[in-house]
């Protein structure tokens, strides 16, 4: 089987597009024919698959790019390159997940070629062009625009016809998308448990260390975190915290005032390994509606056998106490000092520790991989 990728990102924006490459990968493994499109730079993701590149600057660096990508992905427009990169691979089947960048033309591309394309929702782009249902600033959710948000949306789902199997990340991302697809096959693909590079020590006999990794937005709660430093303080317990983006500058600073806060930057790779790895607590305080149940952050924590807070919103109201190691968690001080300090308990820790370390995150991932083969399989036998 012949297989193109389509994402916007190459691996340096993190969990989506470290999934996409890990499954790129597994499918290789299987005997899989893979290739990539990628919107923007880089196009990193597996060494040695091919891949193209529709632009050269990324919208991060670019406000040019940035505007334009807005007002292509609204025309989305199957464009006489996307053609031309279908006939350069040949695929049997297109596989497309987050499309800033390239829009869902491609998916009528595939279709005036006759090819199948399965989509996998992984957030909220086809509905909302910051991609959120958020404020600008990220502080509450927004009600997307009739004319203006709706009518993008319109135009995107012009070319819905193309696609032959829907996957999501979250029953609620499918209930959110319900009239985006009409009657295309859907399904649930929660994001998988994966099998670590290496063995990581197990946490620690009591609480002590708490670890954020992830986005520094207001949505994901950090500013609960922060407000939350004074309480540790007073535990003896300590917040590390890795990541990047609007609130990078108050978390370093809140780093330098506080002795309850470890800062240590974007970290990937070993040092997000070393990472993980020196915390015995995960948490995700999200105050908005993550799509993803379980989002790649929850994946992480689990998959290195760390308890892990989560806030049950959005697709992780789906999981969140539900998968074992999992504790549901208000994001709020008030709530979020509840829960560290019915883990304090040391019967209660232990017991935390062995449900997220009694997972088989080998297990889980082989079965998310089979899920994906199976879909490709039938929509490539339903073919017209």
């Amino acid at each position: 089987m012949r297989l193109l990728l389509v994402n916007a990102h190459g691996t340096a924006d993190g969990g989506t597009e470290t999934g996409i490459a890990e499954l790129a990968s597994a499918l290789i493994a299987r005997g899989v024919d893979v290739s990539f499109l990628n919107a923007y730079p880089p196009a990193d993701l597996v060494e040695g698959v091919p891949a193209t590149v529709l632009h050269k600057t990324h919208w991060r660096t670019s406000t040019t790019r940035r505007l334009a990508s807005h007002l292509e992905d609204a025309a989305s427009w199957p464009s006489g390159r996307l053609d031309r990169t279908l006939g350069k691979y040949a695929p049997d089947i297109v596989h497309t997940q987050n499309l800033p960048g390239i829009g869902t033309g491609i998916w009528e591309a595939a279709r005036r070629r006759r090819i199948p394309v399965v989509h996998t929702l992984n957030d909220y782009h086809l509905l909302c062009p910051r991609t959120t249902l958020m404020s600008k600033d990220g502080s509450q959710p927004c009600r997307p625009s009739p004319l203006l948000c709706g009518m993008r949306t319109r135009l995107l789902g012009r070319w819905v016809g193309g696609v032959r199997r829907v996957l999501a990340v979250s029953q609620h991302l499918l209930d959110a998308h319900m009239g985006f697809f009409g009657g295309v096959d859907s399904r649930l693909a929660r994001n998988p448990l994966r099998p670590l590079a290496r063995t990581l020590a197990a946490p620690k006999a009591e609480l002590r260390t708490i670890g954020y990794i992830g986005a520094l937005h207001p949505n994901k709660g950090v500013d609960v975190l922060l407000r939350s430093l004074p309480a540790f303080e007073e535990r003896g317990l300590v917040l590390r915290i890795a990541g990047r983006g609007a609130l990078e500058e108050d978390v370093a600073e809140a780093a330098r005032l506080s002795s309850a806060l470890e800062y240590v930057g974007f970290a990937t790779g070993d040092a997000k390994s070393d990472f993980i790895e020196s915390c015995d607590l995960g948490v995700l305080p999200s105050v908005w509606r993550e799509p993803g149940g379980p989002t790649w952050s929850m994946s992480d924590w689990l998959s290195a056998g760390r308890p892990v807070l989560v806030a049950p919103a959005g697709g992780l109201a789906e999981v969140a106490g539900v998968t074992p190691g999992s504790i549901a968690v208000e994001p709020t001080v008030t709530g979020i000092l509840r829960s560290v300090d019915e883990l304090r308990v040391q019967d209660r820790w232990m017991s935390a520790v062995r449900d997220a370390r009694g997972l088989d995150p080998g297990a889980v991932f082989d079965a998310w991989v089979d899920a994906h083969l199976e879909a490709y399989s039938e929509v490539d036998e339903a073919r017209d």
